[in-house]
Formats: C-alpha cells, sequence, structure tokens
C-alpha cells in the first residue's frame, strides 16, 4: 500500500492525451481551432470584398461605355433623317463612313421604316451581327461583349422614318476589367495575410499562451508538484482564471497536508494491527484505506475501489453457492435495523480459504462489524485475520497422529501374518544400509564403479522390499537416493573413479535416515507386537535358537540336521504374502491389470534362501509387470485376456533344497528391454544368446535403473542359488532360482 504522503505513480495518473480527458475523440489545439475559425471568416469576408469591388468595376465601365454608345447612336439618328427621308442610300453611307474613325464601332446600320433588310450597313471585320425580329423601341443594351444601341430615325414631320442600329465592341474594357481585378485580388489577399497573422498572433498571446501556462500547471498539480503558480499579469477573464487557480492550487495542498497527517496517523494504527481490515460501502466497494495486513492477506496492495466479494471469492464464478450466498447478504446488512445486527452478522461467512496470486491457500477467519451514522448503517467494516499457520500446525499435528496409526495398523497386519519376513527385512535393511555406510567411508574421496554398483544394489533392492510392506516413506527417500547415484553413474570416468564430492554428503545423509527410520519401524514393529520386543526373536519359535541350531549343525548329514534345516525353514506362503497384496498397486501405476498366482504355499523355504527371497521375488514380480506384461488395450489386440498372469510356483527338491519358478503371460524375451540390461550386464541367463531387444534405459517408479537382475544375481549367490530365463512354451517368460552346481573339490 502506498504511503498517503507519497506522490501518484505513472501507473495512477491519467495520461494528458487520455480519451477520457479528451472527450472521446482526437486532440484538436484551441489555437488551431482559432486559426482555422480566423482563415475562415476572412477568407469569406475576402471573397465576398473581392466580387463586389470587381462587380462595382464592371458596371462602372459598361455604364460608361452605354452612355458614349447613347450619344452616338442620338447623333447618328440625327444625321439619317434627312438621308431616309429622301431615300438618298449615298447619303446614309456617308454617314456610316464616319463612324468607321471609331475602332470600337463593330457594327452600324439603317433599317427603313417597313423594310426587311438594311438599306446601308458597315461591319468591322470578323463580326457577326443577327437582325432583331423587332427593331423598335429604342434602347440601349449591354452583353459580357458588346453594347448595342437601337434608335428611332423621325422625318421632318415627327414621325418615324427607319431604325439605326450601332454596336460597341468592350473588348477594351474586358482586358481593362481582367488587370482590374488580379490587382483587387492581390490586394485583398494581402489584406486577409496581414489580417490573419494579426489575429493569429493576438490570440497566441493573449489567450492560447496564458491557457497553455495553465494546462501545464495543471500537469504538474496532477504529478503532486507543490509550489506551482501560473503568473496572471493581465486583468481579463484569463487573468482572473489565473487567480483563481493558485487559489485553488494553494487550497488543495493544504486540504492535502492536512488528510496525510490523518492518515499517517490512521495508518500507523492499521498497520501495528494484527488483523486485516478494509471497509466497503452500500455499493460492494472498498473506501479508503485498509491495514497492511489486508494487503498481505488478499495478496494486492491497491484494495480501495475492489468488490468485496471479489476479495473473498475472486476466482469462484458467479454460480458457486458461498459467492452468491454472500451477494444476497451484502444488501441486507445495510438494510437491516442496527439491532439487528448481531443476528444478520451470524449468516455472514466466518472463514474462507484464499489464494493470493501464486502464494500458498491461505486460512482466513472472517469478521463484519458495521459503521452507523444517524441510526443507519452507512458503511460494513471486514476484519480478516490470517490463521493460515494455526490451521496448518492443527493438520499437521492430526496427519501426524493419522500417520502413526496407520504405521501401527500396518505393523500389526505383519505381527498378524508372522513377521518373519518382515523382522527378516529389518535385519537385512540394517546391515545393508551399514555395508553402504561402509563403502562410503572406505572410498575417500572417489568411489570405484564395483562400489557405486554394489551400493546401487542395496538401495534399489531396500527399495523394493520396503514398498512391498508399505513403508512408502522408506522407499521415496531410497529413490532419490538412487537418483543422485544414477547421476554418478552417468558421469565420464576413464578412469574408473568416481569423484564424490558434494554427492558424498547428500548419500551419508541419506542412509542415516534410513537407518533411522529402519530403527523406528522396528520401535512400531515392537509396539503394534502382543509380544513387545521378543517379537523380533519369537514368533513361533525362538529365532536365536533355530539360529543355534542350524550351526550347530552345520556340516551334519544326520537326521537331527535334517530336522532342524526343516524346523529352520519357512512356508513358501509367508515369503510372497505382502508381495501378494503390492502387485495390483505396482500394476495400476503402469495402467496394467495383474493376477497373481501362488503353487506351492506350504513348501519349505530353506532359511538362508527364504532371507533373500522377499528382494529377490519383488524385483522378478515388478520387472514382469513393467516390462512383461502388456498395457490392458495391447492384449486386447493380441486376443489375450486383459488380466495379465504371474504365477509364483515352489517345489522342494529335498530338505535342504527348494527350486522356485516365477512365470507371466506376457510379451516375452524377444521384446523384452529388461533382458537385454541383464544380457549387458552379463548375468548367466540362459537362453538369451542371439535375442535382440532395445537398451533404452527408461526410469520409473517400477522400472528402475537397470540394477534389479544384478542385484537379484547377487543376492541368490551369496546363498548358493543362481536365476535363468527361458522362453515359456505357448508365450510369455519364465524365471528359474535353482541351487548352484557343487564345484569338484
Amino acid at each position: 500500500m502506498s504511503h498517503p504522503n507519497s506522490k501518484p505513480s505513472a501507473a495512477t495518473v491519467p495520461s494528458t492525451t487520455d480519451k477520457s480527458e479528451l472527450g472521446g475523440g482526437r486532440f484538436v489545439p484551441i489555437g488551431i481551432k482559432f486559426a482555422f475559425l480566423s482563415v475562415l471568416v476572412v477568407g469569406i469576408a475576402t471573397a465576398i470584398a473581392f466580387f463586389q469591388a470587381t462587380e462595382r468595376e464592371r458596371e462602372r465601365m459598361i455604364e460608361a461605355k452605354r452612355i458614349a454608345a447613347s450619344m452616338v447612336a442620338d447623333l447618328l439618328a440625327q444625321s439619317l433623317q434627312a438621308p431616309l427621308d429622301f431615300a438618298d442610300e449615298d447619303a446614309a453611307r456617308n454617314e456610316l463612313n464616319h463612324l468607321q474613325q471609331n475602332k470600337e464601332v463593330v457594327y452600324a446600320g439603317v433599317w427603313p421604316l417597313e423594310g426587311k433588310a438594311p438599306m446601308v450597313e458597315m461591319r468591322a471585320p470578323g463580326t457577326t451581327f443577327v437582325a432583331p425580329s423587332d427593331l423598335g423601341p429604342a434602347r440601349t443594351v449591354a452583353s459580357s461583349d458588346r453594347v448595342e444601341a437601337v434608335r428611332i430615325v423621325l422625318g421632318r414631320n415627327q414621325k418615324p422614318i427607319g431604325t439605326a442600329i450601332i454596336e460597341f465592341s468592350l473588348a477594351r474594357e474586358n482586358a481593362e476589367l481582367a488587370v482590374t481585378r488580379r490587382n483587387i485580388l492581390v490586394y485583398c489577399l494581402a489584406l486577409a495575410l496581414g489580417t490573419m497573422g494579426l489575429l493569429i498572433l493576438a490570440t497566441r498571446y493573449q489567450i492560447v499562451g496564458p491557457i497553455q501556462k495553465l494546462l501545464v500547471a495543471a500537469r504538474r498539480i496532477e504529478k503532486g508538484e507543490p509550489g506551482t503558480r501560473v503568473e496572471a499579469r493581465a486583468n481579463d477573464e484569463i487573468g482572473r482564471l489565473a487567480r483563481a487557480f493558485n487559489a485553488m492550487n494553494a487550497a488543495i495542498f493544504d486540504r492535502e497536508h492536512r488528510l496525510a497527517a490523518a492518515n499517517h496517523s490512521l495508518r500507523e494504527l492499521f498497520d501495528h494491527m494484527r488483523q486485516g481490515i478494509v471497509v466497503f460501502g452500500s455499493d460492494g466497494k472498498v473506501e479508503g484505506l485498509h491495514s497492511r495486513a489486508a494487503g498481505a492477506i488478499f495478496g494486492n496492495d491497491m484494495l480501495e475501489g475492489r468488490e468485496a466479494r471479489d476479495l473473498l471469492y475472486g476466482e469462484a464464478g458467479h454460480w458457486d453457492a458461498e459467492r452468491q450466498a454472500f451477494e444476497e447478504w451484502l444488501p441486507l446488512g445495510f438494510e437491516a435495523p442496527t439491532e439487528a445486527w448481531e443476528e444478520l452478522s451470524a449468516l455472514a461467512p466466518q472463514r474462507i480459504a484464499l489464494h493470493a496470486g501464486s502464494e500458498r491457500e491461505r486460512d482466513v477467519t472472517l469478521e463484519f462489524r458495521p459503521i452507523v451514522h444517524q441510526g443507519k448503517v452507512t458503511k460494513i467494516m471486514l476484519l480478516a485475520t490470517d490463521e493460515t499457520d494455526r490451521r496448518r500446525l492443527e493438520r499437521e499435528m492430526e496427519r501426524q497422529g493419522a500417520r502413526h496409526k496407520s504405521q501401527i495398523a500396518v505393523m500389526r497386519r505383519l505381527v498378524s501374518g508372522g513377521g518373519q519376513q518382515f523382522v527378516a527385512f529389518l535385519e537385512h535393511a540394517r546391515r545393508r544400509f551399514e555395508r553402504g555406510s561402509e563403502l562410503l567411508v572406505q572410498s575417500g574421496q572417489s568411489l570405484s564403479s564395483t562400489s557405486l554398483g554394489e551400493l546401487f544394489r542395496i538401495i534399489h533392492t531396500v527399495r523394493g522390499e520396503a514398498q512391498s510392506f508399505e513403508l512408502t516413506e522408506l522407499a521415496e527417500l531410497l529413490s532419490g537416493l538412487e537418483a543422485r547415484l544414477a547421476e554418478l553413474r552417468a558421469q565420464d570416468h576413464r578412469d574408473g573413479a568416481i569423484p564424490l564430492a558434494s554427492a558424498r554428503s547428500d548419500l551419508e545423509a541419506g542412509i542415516a535416515s534410513a537407518i533411522v527410520f529402519v530403527e523406528q519401524s522396528t520401535e512400531l514393529f515392537v509396539e503394534a507386537s502382543p509380544s513387545g520386543r521378543a517379537a523380533l526373536d519369537n514368533v513361533l519359535v525362538r529365532k536365536g535358537d533355530i539360529t543355534r541350531l542350524v550351526e550347530l549343525c552345520a556340516g551334519r548329514s544326520d537326521d537331527m540336521a535334517l530336522a532342524v534345516a526343516r524346523l529352520a525353514s519357512r512356508p513358501f506362503g509367508d515369503c510372497v504374502a505382502s508381495l501378494l497384496e503390492q502387485a495390483s498397486a505396482w500394476a495400476e501405476k503402469e495402467h496394467k491389470r495383474v493376477r497373481v498366482e501362488v503353487d506351492g504355499r506350504e513348501a519349505r523355504v530353506p532359511p538362508g534362501l527364504a532371507d533373500v527371497l522377499g528382494g529377490v521375488l519383488t524385483h522378478l514380480v515388478r520387472n514382469a509387470i513393467a516390462h512383461g506384461i502388456e498395457p490392458t488395450d495391447e492384449r486386447a489386440r493380441l486376443g489375450k485376456s486383459p488380466i495379465g498372469s504371474i504365477e509364483l510356483v515352489c517345489r522342494s527338491l529335498d530338505d535342504s533344497s527348494t527350486v522356485l519358478f516365477v512365470d507371466d503371460d506376457g510379451r516375452g524375451i524377444a521384446d523384452n528391454d529388461v533382458l537385454t540390461r541383464a544380457a549387458n550386464a552379463r548375468l548367466p541367463l540362459q537362453n538369451l544368446a542371439g535375442r535382440g531387444g532395445s537398451t533404452r534405459l527408461e526410469v520409473s517408479d517400477l522400472a528402475g535403473y537397470g540394477v534389479g537382475l544384478p542385484a537379484v544375481e547377487a543376492d541368490l549367490a551369496s546363498v548358493g542359488y543362481a536365476v535363468s530365463v527361458a522362453q515359456r512354451a505357448g508365450g510369455g517368460t519364465r524365471f528359474e532360482i535353482r541351487p548352484q552346481p557343487q564345484s569338484a573339490s
């Protein structure tokens, strides 16, 4: 929120060329308007003066010509009295010949009283004359290029005896008139330009200039610049306007200073309050100041003018029920009597979830209070309190409690199933992590490729088993360690040594956290077990006793040794119990469906093999789902059942050895990426030579990083077993686990 004394920013000050300021049209300066008006008025006046002057000059010249023509025509009519009275054609011609001395006479003719043709006529070269149909009465008429004078010739008894016609050319007058018109036009234009220039200069100095100064001063006030004044020299309307502007400017800054002081005091009060405070009027828009906490809660420091419903339900559409309820409640808050406010405020929203921009969701409690003036609610104050941290702490405590209950439920389920497999997992995980820590300590500043591979297999194996026991947090932690190891493995190391650098601290911290988690899981298992800590050593019989018996019978082949071997062995069904529960969930993540069947649940698994069998079968089943079983739509196109089949088979060879099969009805070896990677790792898998396959490494929750089968081989080799792979008759893949052949001594 901006400080009340701060100047408006460029984003908040309206542009001086904004259409709202210019009336929605193009801005045209008043000087241009006045100049255009001056040109128009002076131009019209000049044109009128020009045409009137030229017309009067023409009329004057024609009138002089007409008078002269009338005088000549009158003299001619008198001189023709005798020739016409005596019909003396020669005398009449002599009279006309006298007119030839006048170069402006272009025609002269004498007609007898009843004649159809002139008795005598005289024409200037190139002159055309059309005799009028009616010769009388006497007249003098002017046209555009000549003046025609018609006179009646009277005889001795004062009776008409004929008609005389004379035409004078106006060529000389028209030429003079053209020169006169040009001179008048030049004079008029000069007068018009001078007049317009004087008007424009006077207007700019007396009107446009002062107005421009007022405009500049107004813009400076708009930007908040103090001390802005306009000089008022003239004592006219413009001067009075300038003085009024200065007085208004002083009053504005004085009021702003007083308002700034009041706002500062109010701002200090608001900003020291923990609650977000906004006030909105009957139109539902925020008015005046708001607290700093309100800007933080609603994610905007400029709240004035915002709709209250948009602040509370900005991301909800108009169809949202809570938004509609608030919109219906808001007008009631201003219409209801003040004594009913408490009852009405209970209907207002009490808590909302806000998303302030891209920030996390805020849990906000609301309280509405009325601002009353003259017995009516004129404004409503909203008090918003951010309860996000407190609510998050409460939810975290609830989540931790639910997590603890969930873990206890898992442990109790494991205990009810015997728990041997889980206890074995905890012990093996603890030893594996200790081995991992030992590898890091022995490696120093760099890690060999062999140590990296072993560390990779340790982490990958424990992660798979952790998922089978629903230890998701441990599995996620180990997944991160696998990704870190994959980054190290991807580096180019020509000398076979991989620098640990910053990865050491990450790996050590991750393994330490995993060990802590294993210890916590051990304590939870003890807590969930009815027999307490004894459950770690005694499920059906004491594990320590069994282990001791096995040690005592080592190297023996008598009945006692066989009995101890049977006692130490575990049912195959117990070894795969948790695996059966997880297979369907793994398949769903790959958008597949599988059915896992177990054959030989009662078969006894030797103790050494039973200890590693959980991780081994986890790898093989997960690989079958990820790489063998096809997606549902693909199986439908191939004519297979949409549900893939995985069969786990256990057969006892004798009291001390077992053979196991993991069969699937998937795509087989030829297109199985994981088997190709196993071949690249030089696993002793049968029937793999000559097979193609992609070496593409797909990293997913099931696919891993290509270390699953090497881990299987290593775990089985440690207890004297080996794994091989073959194509199943009718399609699919079979993994076979058998005791390694004894080498000849």
